[in-house]
């Protein structure tokens, strides 16, 4: 937000405080559009290190624990991504569903913070809470990139299928009605 109001006064040629109150701005979606778009390789290049995990493994339980964080509604990660709400769509999605072991997934998750530090990605982005066994994204401007995103390109781009962002919507509601 911060940048996009910098943005807003340089485009009205405004470098100090003005004593006039004067509306500024213009065309304020175009503006946070633009800031947002910037932030997108950076975005993405942490998102692609980060699906790669700590190394190759059969699960590749990092790049599909990306799925949930990517496809949530972003007002939904307001209070967090619930474990429980983890595991229902990787039962959904993950190669192994159902018979993915909910170690694993607890493992991985807890591991989350390491694994951006590991990779020098700073600061961190995503977080999981074990006492609260929820997943947090405490990088609010991440959030705000998201909303901008086509999540079928996002998705392939971590070389997950785009046609989960397809089969979304009808695939949660079925999981959550057969909890």
């Amino acid at each position: 937000m911060q940048e996009s109001c910098f943005q807003a006064l340089e485009q009205s040629d405004i470098y100090e405080t003005v004593k006039v109150k004067r509306t500024i701005g213009g065309d304020a979606k175009a503006i946070v559009r633009d800031v947002v778009n910037r932030q997108s390789a950076r975005y993405m290049d942490f998102l692609v290190g980060f699906a790669q995990g700590f190394g190759s493994t059969d699960l590749q339980m990092y790049k599909w624990l990306l799925v949930p964080i990517i496809m949530t509604p972003v007002s939904e990660h307001e209070t967090g991504l619930e474990l429980r709400e983890i595991r229902r769509i990787l039962a959904a999605y993950h190669p192994r569903g159902e018979d993915l072991n909910a170690g694993n997934v607890t493992q991985a998750l807890r591991a989350f913070a390491s694994l951006q530090v590991q990779h020098g990605m700073t600061p961190i982005v995503f977080d999981y809470d074990s006492a609260h066994r929820q997943l947090n994204v405490v990088d609010r401007s991440f959030l705000i990139w998201l909303n901008q995103q086509d999540k079928r390109e996002v998705l392939e781009n971590i070389d997950l299928p785009g046609d989960i962002a397809d089969t979304w919507q009808q695939k949660i509601v079925q999981t959550r009605s057969n909890p």
